[in-house]
């Protein structure tokens, strides 16, 4: 674990936070290799970061320090717009994978980690209402997925045993 919440909405700039002393840690320019920050999402095992970009439908992996690592794209999933992005270290058989939320299709789709695979899609829905993910998060100790949906307000959903 860092300690750091690493934060990005369609800027240029991916923030390191660290959430006890309330400040800034650094700013890292994502300028030149990510258009439309939309989401991250951080591998603390590997010491990666892993950036989802809206316009380009692409995940872009930094090492923490900023160092660009690789992209892959994922239009070839049939994701159509991306918004969030989490890291789920059990996925993919223990090899971690990511979880992509895609807002306009009110889609998860679950990818390998070098975005050769798709493993899994589902549609979450909140009794019989589309949820349209704009944040995810995976909670490691518990296994349970908090999705924050764009349509309903801004209403954050636990989804438990993900």
């Amino acid at each position: 674990i860092t300690g750091s919440l690493y934060l990005g909405d369609e800027s240029e700039d991916l923030i390191e936070w660290d959430p006890f002393l309330r400040r800034v840690v650094r700013v890292i320019s994502v300028r030149g290799f990510c258009a439309d920050l939309s989401g991250v999402a951080c591998d603390s095992a590997r010491r990666e970061l892993y950036l989802v970009d809206d316009t380009t439908r692409e995940v872009i992996a930094l090492r923490m320090d900023g160092t660009y690592l690789r992209r892959f794209s994922l239009a070839g999933f049939g994701i159509v717009d991306p918004d969030a992005i989490a890291y789920v270290p059990w996925g993919n058989g223990g090899f971690g994978s990511l979880l992509i939320g895609d807002d306009q299709l009110d889609t998860l789709f679950e990818l390998s980690l070098d975005g050769s695979r798709l493993l899994r899609t589902a549609r979450v829905f909140d009794g019989n209402v589309p949820i349209s993910p704009k944040g995810l998060e995976v909670d490691t100790s518990s296994g349970d997925l908090f999705l924050g949906d764009g349509a309903q307000g801004g209403r954050v959903f636990q989804i438990a045993g993900f």
